[in-house]
């Protein structure tokens, strides 16, 4: 369907499809703007989402011009485990003037949505804290400590990787912004932020990580707002 309407595109619109080209991006952009300053909705507003949403739009407005339907298989799922974005994604985008005209349908905006969707991910990467696991017992005990971080932590922290202290150089370090040790490490020593744990990562290890990871997310967010009113 896709390479249908965009063989036939050329003789069946009367207005040619570039005209409109720059006026659709600034459409696209002046959208996600204003989804990202109204919506509670946390996305990375990057060149990925704007092509693709571009790229997108391009054979849309062609399928909705020709009224060529196109199914998704992934609707009944982005409703049922992603209700808040597909919702958000139909709100912001049907008010586009180049949407206004047409009956877009759920199957439709259902592909707009998952290009949030891959932003909102895109954003939970860029937010997840880089850490180092200092572990001084052996190979088993430490895979058991790395994949219990993972579990409690797997969508706020990124493990890079999981050493001795005899392995700790500045090269490793570099990027990192957690360390977390099985020994007792002085964050004095290091100008990176540094939490003491068991192999068996307690609940007060927990408590003291997730600690971390609230004060580091705020201190971004407090970043993010200054950088917004400069």
């Amino acid at each position: 369907l896709h390479l249908k309407s965009r063989s036939n595109q050329s003789s069946t619109i009367d207005e040619p499809w570039d005209d409109s080209t720059n006026d659709l991006q600034l459409q696209v952009m002046e959208t996600l703007l204003e989804i990202d300053q109204s919506s509670d909705l946390t996305f990375k507003l990057d060149a990925k989402l704007l092509m693709g949403l571009n790229a997108h739009f391009d054979p849309l407005m062609t399928r909705l011009k020709m009224g060529i339907p196109l199914k998704n298989p992934l609707l009944k799922e982005i409703k049922v485990n992603y209700p808040e974005v597909f919702q958000i994604t139909k709100e912001y985008f049907k008010k586009m003037p180049l949407l206004e005209e047409y009956q877009v349908d759920d199957h439709e905006w259902a592909y707009i949505t998952l290009h949030l969707l891959a932003a909102v991910e895109r954003s939970y990467q860029s937010q997840q804290l880089k850490v180092i696991v200092i572990c001084a017992t052996g190979l088993g005990s430490a895979q058991m400590l790395r994949n219990r971080l993972e579990n409690e932590f797997g969508k706020s922290i990124q493990i890079m990787d999981v050493i001795s202290y005899y392995q700790l150089t500045d090269q490793v370090l570099e990027e990192v912004d957690l360390i977390i040790s099985t020994l007792e490490i002085s964050n004095t020593f290091f100008n990176i932020p540094v939490i003491n744990v068991s192999v068996f990562l307690t609940e007060d290890n927990i408590a003291d990580i997730t600690h971390h990871i609230k004060e580091d997310t705020k201190r971004l967010g407090r970043t993010k707002k200054t950088e917004e009113s400069t």
